[in-house]
């Protein structure tokens, strides 16, 4: 099939040239159709390719619910490998997590159905007015009219008139962004959880139903963690009044942070996690949403009925792999593995930049590492990273705005990431030659 049947296709960059085609895939490297091999630390650009794309088991594992059948609709068949996929994610869950639900096939569909069940648990309970979300400033938590409308993203500014409105935003919570000269990370915690506390007392928590916010800000931030004590402050704030916590971990979920659940690092219990991009690691499309079944209870003995229901939601396909990918995500070895490569790419990253003139600072957790830096003309200095990386030493890595983001699939071995760091640091400083700094 050649090129001229492209013409058929809409695609998102209309006037873009085409992208390179994949021919296969093998553990973390990419191979294309004009024969050239990739090592990709982007986990397939969004961060989803969590164990390579290849693993055997998760390949076998669909063609074996292949011959058996590959749909059925949620609404009207049991499916006792979904149970099955639901049990191994709670039993990971923190403390009071025991409910799981599969709304579809993206992590946009498990924040909708997240906030969907959270007003839902305020209309059976009567609090008919608690419909507004608290969300943060810069936040992306997906493509659907809900989801999209929590975000503040200048590009995606013309589709306001299309969305709710039924939100407020607080600044987001960055310590690299946000903090004042001298503040440390624990009194930049206990003010950005009071900026919390302020917009429930100004909107009224009357009329609140969910704080909505990545467990750890992602891609679109680039891997910053929560300082010091922020979330046990913030559902410390939330329970006072009675308000949910819906964590979107559908970027940092499921391993990727070197734990299964991202906020288990904060010894938190939220209301909701929504989970998506690693949930089958790119083997299938589908998403979940973890929560309690204390709201399970509520709407049984209301409208005992869950409103939100999608064709594709527990595909039978994507279950298959999931669970084959889940356990290898939430082993003890894979887990230790994913947090000695994190560990390693901030150390090479922190000794052989630490001291350049552009360096701000290295961050993230497990397989999720940022550097960040500044110079003149980053957009330009930014694709010089990609290209040349790319083209003399055939790794992929995601530069852009301010920062370098390295996530590896899980699988890919310590020399790999080593060997890639180095030559990226190497590559780093020989470009910079041709920029300077900026002043912050």
């Amino acid at each position: 099939m050649g090129n001229d049947n492209f013409q058929y296709l809409l695609r998102r960059y209309p006037s873009d040239p085409l992208y390179p085609e994949v021919e296969k895939i093998r553990g973390s490297y990419v191979y294309t159709t004009d024969r050239r091999k990739f090592l990709d630390l982007t986990a397939g650009y969004s961060a989803c390719v969590s164990i390579g794309g290849s693993n055997l088991k998760v390949r076998s594992a669909i063609k074996k619910q292949m011959r058996k059948y590959s749909y059925v609709s949620a609404v009207s068949w049991s499916n006792s490998r979904a149970a099955e996929l639901a049990e191994l994610l709670v039993r990971k869950a923190p403390l009071g997590l025991d409910r799981v639900m599969f709304p579809g096939c993206s992590g946009s569909e498990a924040i909708e159905a997240a906030m969907r069940m959270s007003y839902q648990v305020r209309f059976e309970q009567g609090e008919i007015d608690r419909s507004v979300f608290i969300t943060r400033s810069n936040a992306y938590h997906g493509i659907t009219s809900l989801a999209l409308s929590l975000t503040s993203t200048p590009v995606y500014g013309f589709l306001k008139p299309l969305q709710p409105t039924n939100h407020v935003s607080i600044p987001q919570h960055n310590f690299f962004e946000q903090s004042l000269a001298g503040e440390s990370q624990d009194d930049y915690a206990l003010r950005s959880a009071k900026q919390l506390e302020d917009q429930i007392i100004a909107t009224g928590p009357e009329k609140i139903t969910a704080f909505v916010a990545e467990s750890m800000l992602g891609s679109l931030q680039g891997n910053v963690p929560p300082s010091g004590n922020y979330w046990k402050l913030v559902r410390e704030i939330c329970d006072r009044y009675e308000i949910h916590i819906i964590l979107d971990e559908v970027y940092c979920g499921l391993g990727r942070s070197g734990k299964v659940y991202c906020c288990e690092w904060d010894g938190i219990t939220p209301d909701f996690v929504a989970q998506g991009k690693q949930l089958a690691g790119g083997f299938g499309p589908i998403s979940a949403v973890v929560t309690k079944s204390r709201f399970e209870e509520i709407i049984k003995a209301g409208q005992n009925r869950i409103f939100y229901a999608t064709t594709y939601e527990a595909h039978p396909l994507a279950v298959a792999a999931a669970i084959e990918v889940q356990k290898v995500v939430q082993s003890n070895e894979m887990l230790a593995h994913v947090n000695l490569i994190g560990e390693m790419i901030k150390q090479r990253l922190t000794d052989g930049l630490g001291t350049h003139e552009f360096f701000k600072n290295v961050r993230g957790r497990g397989a999720l590492v940022t550097i960040e830096y500044q110079c003149d003309d980053q957009e330009k200095f930014n694709e010089r990273l990609q290209a040349e990386m790319r083209d003399q030493h055939g790794v992929l890595i995601g530069s852009r705005f301010h920062r370098t983001n390295f996530n590896p699939p899980s699988t890919t071995s310590y020399r790999q990431v080593e060997r890639a760091v180095d030559q990226y640091v190497e590559l780093f400083e020989k470009i910079g030659l041709d920029f300077s700094r900026t002043s912050i």
